[in-house]
């Protein structure tokens, strides 16, 4: 039995369903006994290193973390804030750590002269340092999602189970014995992360050897097969950046996806469920689920119909769409989604961002900013909520700024005159945003072809790039087929001369 540690503060919902895939008996829990009682145990994590430690410590669960990991020596694994967790302490905060391996969490410091984009977010190549259960010779070029400000950094050398480069080399994968932790999400990260997962899961401790018995991910997805994408680092500005997260973009109305219009004229496109599925397969970096009726018909989220949709989902998913207060952001948060988007709800409750941006940590805040072209006597480019009906006093780039001061960790921008035109992107105002913030960016409305993309990316300075239309779309006449480029595609699309 492996048991998900829940101390308030993970990603529990995803880490399940990728275990309940691998085949392997497992529970989330908050109980002492449970603890006690698992075989193996899982310490996940999303937000602030002392708000992680005050609820393991409400909880009186360190005492029996401890007793089960150092004294028995049960198996451990932490996940991102997690892994942070097993160390001494962070600098994000003044709490000690559970001090199981001699290690620190440091922020992120840019190279002199130059800008730093944090959180390090999106899919980046870990180098194995050290043996260990996790890892084998069937891992070249292996890649993982990563979304965190802070990087751990072991004093010994035979703590370091896996090195990665962002800002210099930091310790990706930290070991001592029974005890491991991972900064990055295998259960968002396809086939890497399933077949790590499934090594934890089949890994006998005591006699040092794995039970694995063999299995896949999806159901035409041979990963014994299937060689590793190949990933490759490409330095950009300010030589820091990680490669370009392409996300698709899911609009629902309702229990159905459309496409839109410069927001109007919505056109069904197929079930959610189904196309995450399809996404699945394709191994997609990111999906993006809006709900467009959410907020316009003063209801929150599908929780429901949000439950089974990210419960196919493999990789990292960020949800908006009627997101009011931190409950409805920490339900979904916990059922797996991997960041909270808010744009109405930035622009009336700001406060929402600097709460959520505290509690869950900035790498899961997300603000969305609708952008319509100036009218005849519009002094300039509108910031647009509530489906691009009302528009607020303030320049997007002024806004931008402000969502950043309050903790935003991502920011979205779309132009509304662009959107599902397939004209490409509005490349003068996504490089107003990079300019203006140090966050990552991700360029939205109007992708016709893999070549805008590497436009938003290397003219405009966009972190990441999302699109409907050419996702979802095939031909003039906008017959619906589900389809996502070839990784040697994207990747001549999106180089960057360094």
């Amino acid at each position: 039995m492996i048991t998900i540690v829940d101390y308030g503060m993970g990603n529990l919902g995803s880490i399940l369903n990728m275990l309940k895939r691998i085949g392997t008996e497992c529970c989330i829990s908050s109980s002492a006994r449970e603890i006690l009682e698992a075989d193996k145990l899982i310490l996940p994590g999303v937000g602030h290193f002392d708000s992680a430690m005050r609820n393991l410590e409400s909880l009186d669960l360190i005492g029996p973390l401890n007793e089960a990991v150092m004294e028995h020596g049960k198996p451990v694994l932490g996940i991102c804030l997690g892994q942070q967790l097993l160390t001494r302490g962070s600098e994000e905060g003044n709490l000690k750590g559970l001090g199981w391996i001699d290690a620190e969490a440091r922020r992120f410091v840019a190279p002199e002269g130059k800008r730093l984009q944090v959180p390090h977010m999106g899919w980046n190549v870990v180098d194995v340092v050290n043996p260990s259960p996790l890892f084998d010779d069937t891992f070249p070029d292996s890649r993982f999602y990563f979304v965190h400000s802070f990087r751990v950094l072991c004093d010994r050398n035979e703590n370091v189970m896996t090195t990665t480069d962002y800002a210099g080399t930091f310790h990706s994968g930290i070991i001592r014995d029974n005890i491991m932790g991972v900064q990055f999400h295998p259960e968002k990260s396809h086939q890497y992360g399933y077949r790590l997962l499934t090594n934890f899961a089949h890994w006998d401790h005591v006699s040092g050897t794995s039970s694995q018995v063999g299995g896949s991910l999806f159901s035409r997805t041979d990963i014994a097969k299937k060689p590793a994408v190949e990933v490759t680092s490409r330095p950009a500005r300010t030589g820091q950046r990680v490669p370009t997260r392409v996300i698709p973009t899911l609009l629902l109305k309702g229990q159905g996806l459309v496409k839109t219009i410069r927001f109007k004229d919505p056109k069904y496109v197929g079930d959610p469920r189904n196309a995450v599925k399809i996404f699945n397969e394709k191994e997609v970096d990111e999906l993006a689920i809006l709900d467009i009726d959410a907020t316009i018909n003063g209801r929150g989220p599908d929780f429901e119909l949000l439950g089974e949709i990210i419960s196919e989902a493999f990789m990292p998913v960020a949800y908006g769409g009627g997101i009011r207060s931190l409950d409805q952001a920490r339900k979904l948060l916990a059922m797996g989604a991997e960041k909270i988007m808010l744009n109405s709800g930035a622009v009336e409750l700001p406060e929402l961002v600097e709460q959520s941006s505290r509690q869950f940590g900035a790498q899961s805040v997300v603000v969305v900013i609708d952008v319509r072209k100036g009218g005849l006597f519009s002094k300039g480019p509108n910031v647009c909520y509530r489906g691009g009906s009302k528009t607020i006093q303030e320049s997007p780039v002024d806004f931008a700024r402000r969502m950043e001061g309050l903790g935003a960790g991502e920011i979205l921008v779309q132009s509304i005159d662009q959107e599902g035109t397939r004209k490409g992107f509005d490349l003068d105002l996504i490089r107003s945003i990079t300019d203006a913030v140090d966050i990552p960016v991700i360029a939205s409305g109007g992708a016709d072809t893999v070549e805008d993309f590497g436009r938003a990316v290397n003219e405009a300075g966009a972190s990441a790039v999302a699109a409907g239309s050419i996702f979802v779309f095939q031909g003039r006449h906008r017959a619906v087929l589900i389809s996502y480029p070839k990784p040697d595609v994207l990747q001549r699309a999106l180089n960057t001369e360094s």
